[in-house]
């Protein structure tokens, strides 16, 4: 299975308008401590929890940190409600650490870029309201007007009906290849039944995420109630949630293989996981319009089959798709791999049908947050009718070992 890693290298860096370019290089030395937190997207309490944790802020938002430097490696833009508050904070906490004898960093993520862009797409109302002008609606309604029209115009070049709107919302789950969630969640050694997990510290990559989703998910099938029992804080990516574990910042949280591994040798819990929990979600789908599907069935037959294989030759070529994983994960340990190989032959279906319970999931996730997805059954979403035409040739009984 061959895995494509896209990376967004962060290079513009903002500062106050007190600080002279020449006091600033691009190489710092004898630095005692960095800390380094990303993805805010507007979690304004959040936020100031993790600065607390860090030891950068105390009970009064004021800089406690010393001559650490923070940076926050971009993304404060977007998806929440609060984004004005943080961006007040961080340019305060600027003046405050310097004195200190402390830096704030502060890096453009690709959110900050999109908005000067103009690409408006993830900015709740709260959040633009929060800096709206007498201009602002003019400007909001102007840009997401252009938008529909710009889809429209392409639409009609390919199509030349006007009925091919609707194939913009005409989109269909054809084939499901991860139907868990693929996370472990692990907890510190002091922590030894489930019972103890009430009032503790959880780290998610950020709210709203799927780590997030996840998290609640394997609480509440714990019986641990998420909203008034834990305290859920976004930290970043795994590699930056399992080392806030390490260090003690908070109790628990969700991670992937190889990450097991190293959890298992530091003795940390493995409390559950969620493939041998029988949480379902459809994590990973193949997806079409149903417009291109009607007009293009042997492709995507074509391609089913294809994707099939693949998954057939994972498990048939164990030392190839080693070396496939080594190469994309960047890994060498082989220990790590197999961890990793194992996984995928656990989670991975012979046959990738999407289940209700899965899509039932998803959407039971987003009505929390958008009461109109209750109306919604998981078949208005699914279309099996390719996978299913595959498997009654017999193609992949025949395909896999």
């Amino acid at each position: 299975m061959r895995r494509r890693v896209l990376l967004a290298l962060l290079a513009a860096s903002l500062s106050a308008p007190s600080v002279r370019a020449k006091d600033e290089g691009c190489e710092l030395t004898n630095v005692p401590r960095v800390v380094a937190i990303g993805d805010v997207h507007g979690s304004y309490p959040e936020f100031r929890a993790v600065l607390r944790l860090a030891g950068l802020i105390d009970q009064k938002d004021r800089w406690s940190g010393g001559k650490t430097h923070f940076v926050q490696t971009g993304d404060i833009l977007d998806r929440g409600t609060e984004t004005r508050p943080v961006m007040e904070l961080l340019m305060r906490l600027e003046g405050e650490a310097r004195k200190a004898g402390g830096r704030v960093h502060a890096l453009l993520g690709n959110h900050e870029v999109m908005n000067v862009l103009g690409d408006l797409r993830y900015v709740s109302r709260e959040e633009y309201k929060a800096f709206e002008t007498p201009r602002s609606r003019e400007t909001w309604d102007a840009f997401y007007r252009s938008r529909s029209d710009a889809a429209r115009r392409a639409a009609l070049r390919k199509f030349g009906n006007p009925s091919v709107v609707q194939v913009l919302t005409d989109t269909v789950t054809i084939a499901v290849f991860i139907n868990t969630l693929p996370y472990t969640l692990v907890a510190s050694e002091k922590i030894k039944s489930v019972e103890q997990l009430k009032g503790k510290r959880f780290a998610v990559s950020r709210l709203g995420s799927v780590s997030d989703l996840s998290l609640r998910i394997a609480l509440r099938n714990l019986g641990v109630n998420p909203e008034k029992e834990a305290i859920i804080l976004g930290i970043g990516d795994q590699t930056s949630r399992f080392g806030a574990l390490r260090s003690g910042a908070v109790d628990a949280t969700v991670i992937s293989p190889p990450l097991t591994i190293t959890a298992r040798q530091l003795k940390f819990n493995l409390v559950t996981s969620f493939q041998e929990a029988g949480i379902k979600w459809a994590y990973n789908s193949i997806d079409i319009t149903g417009e291109y599907g009607r007009g293009n069935h042997d492709a995507v037959i074509n391609f089913l089959r294809g994707f099939v294989e693949g998954m057939a030759f994972i498990r048939k070529n164990k030392e190839e798709s080693l070396a496939v994983l080594s190469k994309w994960m960047r890994l060498n340990d082989r220990e790590s791999l197999e961890e990793t190989y194992d996984f995928l032959l656990k989670i991975l279906p012979k046959k990738p049908y999407a289940t209700d319970d899965g899509i039932q999931a998803n959407l039971d996730a987003i009505s929390s947050r958008n009461p109109k997805a209750k109306k919604f059954k998981p078949q208005d979403f699914t279309d099996m009718q390719y996978l299913r035409e595959i498997d009654q040739s017999g193609f992949i009984d025949k395909v896999f070992p």
